[in-house]
C-alpha cells in the first residue's frame, strides 16, 4: 500500500471512533405515514437553528443543552408536524417522525418538485424520482433513460445501440450505481429503456459534472440510484403492460415490531415483443426486434434507532438480431450489501457498502465472434458528523477489478486481452453553510494500484444566495479513471459494449513521445446562476470539461507488434438556459444548450461523434387532479451530428499469407476511403414531437387504475440514424408509433 494512504486510513478510523456524546443530540428520519418511504429534503427546525434531511429522510442536531426544544418538520403536500422535547444532560434523543399526507390536492406540484424541499442545483445536478420520470409521453411505460434525454447537456445518438452523453462525456466515462453495485452498462440495446423498471427506483441522483469527492472512478457524471426498500404493508405493488414490455412490481412487510420492520421488494420487466411481433406491422419490425429482462430482488432490515442493513440482487439480460448471422447478447448480474448505523452515544453516522458486478457481452458478426466481460467487486466505509448545514464526511472505497477481451479489428488483427486492476481511494468533504454562504471543499486520494499512480483530486462547490429567490454556484474538480471501452468515438451504433481496464505498458501520445501514466484524466468546472419565485425557476449554466489525457483502443492497429491502445485529449464545453413552471394543474418547461465536444483525432482537434452544437427540449403537462384526466406534449430538436463524407472504396488485402496472398480472389471485402480531414459533414437536424393523454380512477379500497394512451414522433418525422456505406442504405430512427399504456397499483 501506498505510504500516504496508509497514513490516511489510520486516521480515518482512528477518528470514526473517537467520537463522543459530552452534550446532548437529537436526531430522526421523517417518512409518510402511509407507505413508510423516506421524505428527503424536509425542512427541520429546532427553535432558532434549521437544516434538511438527506436522500434517506434523515436529520441531526448535536452539541445542545439541556432544556426545552420545540421541533417542527415541513415538507410539501403533508401536514407539518410540531413536538415539544425536553431534553436531558448528555441525552441522545431519536424517533422516527410520521407525516401525514395534507388533504388538499396538489396536482403537479407534489411530482415536479418545490423550492424547499427538492434542491436544484445550477451546475447539472438532478434529483429524480419515478412521479418525475411518470409525466412525460414516453415509449411504452415511463424510464429512466428517455427522461434523462429531456435534461440540458444530455444527449443520445439513436433509438438502437444509440448512446447516453452527458455535458460532453463519454458513456463509460458515466458511473452508474445502484444500491452500491457498479454497473457498467446502463441501457439496454433498445436505448429507450434503462435496466431498472421506473417504478422500482426510489431516487436517482444525477451530477453531470463536478460530482463530489466521495465519489471517482469516473471521468464525466455520476448517478446514484436507489431502489425502493420494500412497504410498511404486509403487500402492495403494481401491474403494468404495454405493446413493448410488461412489469410488475411486489413488495411488502415481512416482520414489524414498533419501529423496527423487515421489508422486501421484488420488481420485473420483460420485453413481449418476441411473442408480439408476427402481429406487428413491417414498419416497426427490424426498429424494434430486441429482447430483454430484468429482475431486481431488495430485503431491508431497520431498527429501532434509525439503523438499517439491505441487500440487493441484479439479473439483467439482453438479445438483439441485427441482421443475418449477425447477433449481440449480454448479462449483467449484480449483487450488494449496504448499511447505515447510528452508534447510541454518539453524533456520527457510519455507512457503508459491498458490491458485485458480472458483465458478458457475446457479439456475432457474420459468424466472426467477439467477447467482452468486465467483472468488478468493490467496497466503501464512511463517517459522517453533523448536519446539512455543518457537515463533515470522510471514508475509504475499494476496487478489484477483472477484463478481458477478444475481437478482430477491420484488418483481420486479433485482440485478445486479460487484465487484473484494484484500486483504493480515501476522500474527505466538509459542508458548511452560514448566512448567504455555502462552501463544500474536498479532496480524493485515487491510488490506480495496477498502474502505480496516485491521483490526487481536489473538489470545490461554492454557493451564494443573496436573496431568497437567487443563488450563484460555481463548482470544479479533479478527476481520474482506468475504465477503457473497446469501441472507437468514431462509431455512432456501439452494439459491442466492451469494458477493459487501462494498460500497464508504455503509452504514446499523437507525437510519438510516451505519456508519464497509463491513467485517464480530466479536469471540470463551471458556474451557474438561478432564481426562483412563485414557481417560476429560471436557470443558466455554463460547464467545461478538459481532458487532458484520454485513451482508446487502437482501431488502426497495422502489426502485431502495434501498440494496442493510444492516447488523445477532449474539451467539451457548453452554455444552457432554461425555464420551468409549476401550479396546481400546470407544469411547463424547457431549455435551451450551445455545446461542442471536440477530440484529438488523428492528431488534430476535431468535433467528437456526438457533438451536437444546438439542443432544445420542451415539455408541457396539464393535470385535471388526483384522480381524473392528465396529458403532456414533449418536444425535442438538436443540430446534426457530425459525419465523415466518403472519397471512395476500395478492396482490403489484408496480406495475412504474405507473397502467397491471393490478390485475385481477395476483393471481397469492401473497405471505405475517408475524406480528410475526418468529420466535416454534419447529418440533418432531429425533430420529434411525443404526446400522452391518460386518466386515472382511484378506488375506496386503495386500488389505482391508470390507463395512456401515446404517440412517439407524432408527425412522423425521418431522423436520420445512421448511413450505411457498404449497401448505400439509410437507417432511420423510430417512426410514428401509438401505443397503449395499463398500470394498476394497489
Amino acid at each position: 500500500m501506498h505510504p500516504g494512504l496508509k497514513f490516511c486510513f489510520w486516521i480515518l478510523f482512528l477518528a470514526g471512533t473517537s467520537a463522543s456524546a459530552q452534550s446532548g443530540i437529537i436526531r430522526g428520519h421523517v417518512i409518510d405515514r402511509e407507505s413508510g418511504e423516506a421524505l428527503s429534503f424536509a425542512l427541520v427546525q429546532l427553535n432558532r437553528q434549521a437544516t434538511t434531511t438527506d436522500d434517506e429522510g434523515y436529520f441531526s442536531f448535536s452539541h445542545l443543552k439541556d432544556t426545552l426544544y420545540e421541533l417542527s418538520v415541513q415538507y410539501l403536500g403533508y401536514q407539518t408536524l410540531t413536538q415539544s422535547i425536553d431534553l436531558a444532560a448528555g441525552e441522545v434523543w431519536y424517533q422516527k417522525i410520521r407525516l401525514n399526507s395534507d388533504a388538499i390536492n396538489l396536482g403537479t406540484v407534489e411530482v415536479t418538485g418545490s423550492n424547499q424541499q427538492i434542491p436544484v442545483s445550477s451546475l447539472g445536478n438532478y434529483w429524480i424520482t419515478p412521479d418525475r420520470i411518470q409525466q412525460m409521453p414516453s415509449l411504452g411505460q415511463g424510464d429512466l433513460a428517455q427522461f434523462l434525454t429531456q435534461l440540458p447537456g444530455v444527449i443520445t445518438t439513436g433509438d438502437q445501440g444509440g448512446q447516453l452523453y452527458i455535458q460532453g462525456g463519454d458513456p463509460h466515462q458515466n458511473l452508474l450505481i445502484i444500491d452500491g453495485i457498479p454497473v457498467v452498462n446502463a441501457f439496454h440495446s433498445l436505448s429507450a429503456f434503462s435496466v431498472v423498471p421506473a417504478d422500482a427506483i426510489q431516487q436517482v441522483t444525477l451530477y453531470g459534472s463536478a460530482y463530489p469527492a466521495n465519489f471517482g472512478g469516473r471521468l464525466s457524471s455520476v448517478m446514484d440510484l436507489r431502489l425502493r426498500e420494500g412497504a410498511s404493508k404486509p403487500l402492495e405493488g403494481m401491474v403494468g403492460v404495454d405493446p413493448l414490455s410488461a412489469q410488475v412490481r411486489l413488495q411488502g412487510r415481512i416482520y414489524a415490531r414498533g419501529d423496527q420492520q423487515w421489508t422486501w421488494l421484488v420488481a420485473g420487466r420483460e420485453a413481449l415483443w418476441p411473442y408480439l411481433k408476427d402481429a406487428i406491422p413491417a414498419t416497426y419490425r427490424d426498429a424494434l426486434d430486441f429482447k430483454f429482462r430484468d429482475i431486481t430482488m431488495k430485503t431491508t432490515w431497520q431498527g429501532e434507532n434509525g439503523s438499517k442493513l439491505s441487500f440487493t440482487s441484479l439479473q439483467i439480460s439482453d438479445e438483439v438480431p441485427l441482421a443475418a448471422n449477425t447477433s449481440v447478447s449480454w448479462q449483467n448480474q449484480g449483487y450488494g450489501m449496504q448499511f447505515r448505523v447510528l452508534p447510541l452515544q454518539s453524533d456520527y453516522l457510519i455507512g457503508g457498502s459491498v458490491g458485485y458486478s458480472d458483465y458478458r457481452l457475446n457479439f456475432l458478426e457474420e459468424g466472426v465472434p467477439r467477447s467482452t466481460g468486465y467483472k468488478q467487486a468493490n467496497a466503501q466505509l464512511w463517517f459522517a458528523n453533523g448536519h446539512a448545514e455543518n457537515r463533515l464526511e470522510y471514508g475509504i472505497a475499494l476496487n478489484a477489478i477483472r477484463s478481458d477481451l477478444t475481437f478482430k479489428n477491420y484488418r483481420n488483427i486479433t485482440f485478445n486481452r486479460s487484465d487484473n486492476a484494484s484500486e483504493l481511494a480515501v476522500y474527505g468533504l466538509y459542508d458548511r453553510s452560514w448566512q448567504h454562504w455555502r462552501i463544500e471543499p474536498g479532496l480524493r486520494l485515487h491510488y490506480h494500484a495496477s498502474v502505480s499512480y496516485l491521483s490526487l483530486e481536489p473538489r470545490i462547490l461554492v454557493q451564494w444566495k443573496p436573496l431568497p429567490q437567487w443563488q450563484w454556484t460555481l463548482a470544479g474538480g479533479r478527476y481520474s479513471q482506468n475504465l477503457v471501452t473497446a469501441r472507437s468515438n468514431q462509431d455512432v451504433v456501439h452494439f459491442f459494449q466492451a469494458f477493459i481496464t487501462g494498460p500497464e505498458g508504455l503509452l504514446y501520445n499523437n507525437s510519438g513521445e510516451t505519456v508519464p501514466y497509463n491513467v485517464q484524466t480530466a479536469w471540470h468546472a463551471g458556474t451557474g446562476l438561478q432564481w426562483q419565485h412563485n414557481g417560476l425557476t429560471l436557470k443558466s449554466e455554463v460547464y467545461l470539461k478538459w481532458f487532458d489525457q484520454l485513451i482508446e483502443i487502437n482501431r488502426d492497429k497495422r502489426k502485431v507488434a502495434d501498440p494496442d491502445f493510444a492516447t488523445e485529449q477532449g474539451l467539451s464545453y457548453g452554455v444552457s438556459l432554461a425555464a420551468e413552471w409549476t401550479n396546481r394543474h400546470w407544469n411547463m418547461g424547457g431549455h435551451y444548450t450551445y455545446a461542442h465536444a471536440n477530440r484529438t483525432i488523428s492528431g488534430g482537434w476535431l468535433p467528437a461523434i456526438f457533438d451536437r452544437r444546438h439542443q432544445a427540449n420542451i415539455l408541457l403537462r396539464w393535470s385535471s387532479g388526483d384522480p381524473g384526466w392528465y396529458a403532456s406534449i414533449r418536444g425535442q430538436v438538436g443540430s446534426g451530428f457530425p459525419f465523415t463524407r466518403t472519397a471512395g472504396f476500395y478492396p482490403m488485402l489484408n496480406w495475412e499469407d504474405g507473397l502467397f496472398t491471393d490478390v485475385a480472389d481477395a476483393g471481397n471485402t469492401i473497405a471505405v476511403l475517408y475524406e480528410k480531414p475526418l468529420f466535416q459533414g454534419r447529418l440533418p437536424d432531429y425533430l420529434r414531437w411525443d404526446v400522452q393523454l391518460g386518466k386515472q380512477w382511484k378506488y375506496s379500497w386503495g386500488g389505482q387504475l391508470d390507463v395512456a394512451l401515446s404517440c412517439i414522433n407524432v408527425f412522423n418525422r425521418k431522423n436520420i440514424f445512421y448511413f450505411d456505406r457498404i449497401h448505400y442504405q439509410r437507417v432511420d430512427q423510430l417512426p410514428v408509433l401509438p401505443l397503449i399504456v395499463v398500470q394498476f397499483h394497489w
